[in-house]
C-alpha cells in the first residue's frame, strides 16, 4: 500500500504519556495496512501505537487544526493481532507484566509491546520487571529485535536465569521488611497495588517460586519452603520477620513462618488475605484444590467455568493424577474445552501446585495471625466456625477483619488502600504482643 498526499493524510500526535497516535484520512483507510507500511519504513519507536480514522481533520474558526477536538484512541484503535493465549509460564509472566505496564487487560502471545502503546521509557521499566520476575538480564536493543510476546519468551527461554526468589517491590532501606508470598505460579505482580502503599511503612519484598516449580506431580512443598527461608535470611539476616500471603500464598506463608521459628527466629506478623480455610478432613481436603483452581482461573486467566465442570474437578481423588484431570477435561462441553485449551498445560502445572499446597499439613506457629477476608468469597463464612487454635499458639490474639470485596478485588485498588491500612495497624499491634511473649520471664 502506498500513501498519497492528495488522497490520504497521517497526522502524528501524542496522547497520554508518550503514546504516539496516528490520525488518518480518509476514513476508509485500513489502519492495519497502514501500520504494516510504516513498520517497514520507520523504526518501531516512530510507528504510531494507535490509529484513529476520520473523514476530515477538525478545524478552528481560523482554519487551523483544532487539536483539542481530535478524538482519543479507543481500544479498537490499537494494533491487535488475532488472539492466542500465552503459552507456558514464561509467556504468562511476560503477559502479566505487559498488562500491568500498558493497562491492557488481555494480551495475546502475538501482540507487540510497541503496538499496544509501549514506548522507550516503559520498555526500560519492562526490562527491570522481567529481570525481577524471570531473573534474566535483557539489553534494550533486544526489545527492538523482537516483535511479538512469543519472541520475547523465546529469548528468556534460552537464557540462564540469575535466579533470586526475593524481589524488592517498594520501600527504602532501614524500614522493617515485609515478605509477600507468591500463590500458585511464580510471579508476584498482583502484590504491586499493595506494595506501592505499604512501601511507606515497610521495605516490601515479593517472594516468588521458580517458574517450573511442581512441573511434575511428585514434588512437595517442603523443599520450596526451605529454599524460601534461605532466601529470606540472605535478605534479612535475623528476625523478627513479617509475612503476607494472599489466597494459597497464605498457606505457604504459614509454612514459612513455622520453618523460620524452627530455626530459632522470631516471626512478628503473618497477614493472611482471604486464604482457603485449612481443613483436617480428608474428603474436604481433596475438594479444596478444585476451589483453588476455580479462583485461579478467574484471577489469572479471567476465565469463569460452569459449576458442573468445577464439581467434576472435585470428583478427582488425587490432585496429582494427570490422567484423572485429562478425563475431566475430555468429558467437558465443547465451550469449556475451547476456552481452556490454550491454557491447558499451564493449568495442569497449576493443578499440581495446588495439590501440593492443599495437601500439605499446616504446622503450629507462635505468632498471632491477622486475617483479612473478602466478604463476597466463601472463605469468610467458612472461617467463622474453624478452630484456629490448631495452627496458632496465640490464637486468642488472632484478628479477623473483612471488607466488601471478592477474592481478586481485595488486592486491587481501591480496596488495596483499605487492606494496607489494616496491615500496618495490626503489624504494629503484633510486634508488641510477640515482644511481650518473648520478654516475659
Amino acid at each position: 500500500m502506498g500513501l498519497k498526499r492528495t488522497t490520504s493524510g497521517l497526522l502524528p500526535i501524542t496522547h497520554g504519556p508518550l503514546t504516539l497516535v496516528g490520525i488518518c484520512l480518509p476514513r476508509r483507510c485500513d489502519h492495519i495496512c497502514l501500520r504494516s507500511y510504516l513498520s517497514a519504513v520507520l523504526p518501531d519507536y516512530m510507528v504510531p501505537s494507535a490509529y484513529v480514522l476520520m473523514e476530515a481533520f477538525p478545524l478552528t474558526p481560523n482554519g487551523k487544526l483544532d487539536r483539542k477536538a481530535l478524538p482519543a484512541p479507543d481500544g479498537d484503535a490499537y494494533a491487535r493481532q488475532v488472539f492466542e493465549a500465552p503459552q507456558g509460564e514464561i509467556e504468562a509472566t511476560i503477559a502479566a507484566v505487559w498488562s500491568e505496564l500498558l493497562g491492557v487487560e488481555t494480551i495475546s502471545r502475538h501482540d507487540s509491546f510497541f503496538a499496544l502503546g509501549g514506548h522507550s521509557l516503559l520498555a526500560v521499566r519492562m526490562i527491570a520487571r522481567l529481570k525481577d520476575t524471570l531473573g534474566v538480564e535483557m539489553a534494550v536493543q533486544e526489545i527492538f529485535q523482537r516483535k511479538q510476546l512469543s519472541d520475547f519468551a523465546e529469548y528468556f527461554l534460552h537464557q540462564k536465569p540469575l535466579y533470586n526468589s526475593v524481589v524488592q517491590l517498594s520501600g527504602t532501606p532501614g524500614k522493617t521488611g515485609l515478605f509477600c508470598v507468591h500463590t500458585i505460579g511464580s510471579h508476584i505482580e498482583y502484590y504491586r497495588p499493595l506494595a506501592e502503599i505499604l512501601g511507606q511503612d515497610f521495605v516490601v519484598y515479593g517472594l516468588r517460586s521458580p517458574p517450573n516449580w511442581c512441573k511434575q506431580n511428585t514434588e512437595n512443598l517442603n523443599d520450596l519452603i526451605k529454599m524460601h527461608v534461605d532466601a529470606i535470611i540472605r535478605t534479612q539476616a535475623h528476625g523478627p520477620y513479617q509475612l503476607l500471603g494472599w489466597s494459597a500464598g497464605g498457606r505457604i506463608a504459614l509454612a514459612i513462618a513455622a520453618e523460620l521459628e524452627s530455626r530459632g527466629e522470631t516471626v512478628n506478623y503473618v497477614g493472611l488475605l482471604d486464604i482457603p480455610v485449612p481443613t483436617i478432613d480428608a474428603k474436604n481436603l481433596l475438594a479444596l484444590w478444585a476451589d483453588m483452581i476455580e479462583a485461579l482461573l478467574a484471577s489469572e486467566f479471567g476465565i469463569g467455568l460452569s459449576p458442573g465442570f468445577i464439581n467434576a474437578l472435585r470428583s478427582v481423588k488425587n490432585p496429582a493424577d494427570r490422567q484423572a484431570i485429562d478425563d475431566v477435561f475430555a468429558s467437558a462441553s465443547n465451550d469449556i474445552r475451547e476456552v481452556l485449551s490454550p491454557y491447558y498445560e499451564l493449568f495442569i502445572q497449576r493443578a499440581f501446585q495446588m495439590g501440593a499446597i492443599a495437601t500439605n499439613a499446616l504446622p503450629m506457629i507462635h505468632a498471632p495471625l491477622h486475617f483479612i477476608w473478602a466478604a463476597a468469597s466463601g472463605n469468610w463464612d467458612a472461617s467463622l466456625t474453624f478452630d484456629w487454635t490448631l495452627f496458632s499458639k496465640q490464637a486468642a490474639n488472632n484478628v479477623h477483619q473483612h471488607i466488601d470485596a471478592d477474592h481478586v478485588s481485595i488486592i486491587q485498588m481501591p480496596r488495596a488502600a483499605e487492606v494496607s491500612r489494616m496491615i500496618v495497624s495490626n503489624a504494629k499491634i503484633n510486634e508488641s504482643i510477640v515482644s511481650a511473649i518473648f520478654d516475659a520471664p
